[in-house]
Parts: structure tokens; sequence; C-alpha cells
């Protein structure tokens, strides 16, 4: 019996090296534009971050939507936010998806959002200062406060609304940037 026991022990031994081994090699994440970036655990639901044509989706727990998280490795200066992703709605900007702590904020210059979109998060485009061009379509129902806020003071926003809607806070484009209300998607390329 005590044979045995010792065998039993060697190979687990042997077992544990092999796998420390095999987990010692190379820990750089591939740069795939369509790999999983991170999963979170929300509301009881897996929310995996993707990244496609440089820009980062989350999906919304709870919803068969998804949400611009961020831009990635996106370095062209115009930005268009797609109607869908993965078959599914982009309803949402997320907070910060834009701004300043983002490197690449610094190369925009135009952002043209899809018609999918209903909710724009705070600060989602602070600080892109070098930012021209800013096209709104009518679904937006909300923007939360600060959401252009230190972008370039000379930068227009193309609403298709009239008007201001009610969903969005007073303090939405807080350095009171031009705004055309009642634009086309024409007036913006």
């Amino acid at each position: 019996m005590r044979k045995m026991y010792k065998r039993i022990l060697a190979l687990a031994c042997v077992l544990t090296s092999m796998f420390a081994l095999a987990s010692c090699g190379n820990t750089e994440q591939e740069n795939t534009t369509t790999q999983d970036i991170q999963t979170e655990q929300g509301n009881n639901d897996t929310v995996v971050s993707e990244a496609a044509g440089g820009l980062h989706f989350m999906r919304i727990s709870g919803k068969q939507e998804y949400r611009v998280v961020g831009l990635g490795l996106y370095e062209e200066p115009d930005v268009i936010i797609p109607d869908t992703y993965k078959g599914l709605p982009v309803t949402e900007i997320g907070r910060e998806a834009f701004g300043k702590n983002n490197d690449s904020c610094a190369y925009i210059t135009s952002i043209k959002i899809g018609k999918n979109v209903t909710r724009i998060n705070e600060v989602a485009f602070a600080g892109c200062e070098r930012i021209a061009e800013i096209f709104i379509p009518i679904g937006v129902t909300e923007i939360q406060a600060s959401a252009f806020s230190q972008c370039n003071s000379n930068a227009i926003i193309y609403c298709e609304a009239e008007t201001q809607p009610e969903g969005w806070d007073t303090n939405w484009n807080p350095h009171d940037l031009s705004v055309e209300w009642g634009a086309t998607s024409k007036a913006k390329n």
C-alpha cells in the first residue's frame, strides 16, 4: 500500500510540474480586432467587451443591445459609430468612451453617431480637443452632463432634433459649442 501511495504522490508532483511549465508560455495577448477584451459580472449576466473596427463594444447587461465603451487602437480622424454590432443595435455611448483619458482621442476630428444611439453618457467625449464636427441623430433622447466638455471651442454640433430634447442634461454642452438644430445627416459628410 505504501508503494502505491508513493507512486500516486510522484505522479501528482509530475503533473503539477507539467502544468506549471505549460502556464509559463507567452503571456502577450494577440492583437486582433475581434478578440474579447475583458469580461465583467453585472446583474447576473456576463458582459463582454469586444473590439471591432477599432471601437470597443460592451453588451448591455440584460438587454439585446450594445454600448460603445472605447476606442482601442482607433487612429482614424473620422469616427462613425455604427447602427448595429453583431446584428444588435448600438444604443449607448459609454462614460468617457472617447474622453481625454483615451490616447486615440487626439486623432478624432469628426464623429457621426449611429441612428440607434439613444443615450450619450457623461463625459463621453470630454477633452477631445481636435473635434471639429459632431453629428447627433434625432433618436438621441438622453445626453448626460459634460458629454462634450473641453472639446475644440470651434467645433460644431449638428443635431437632427429641432430643439434640445427634454432628456438632455442642462449641462450637456458646458462650453457652449456651436449647435445647429434641425440639421440633416447630409450636413455632416
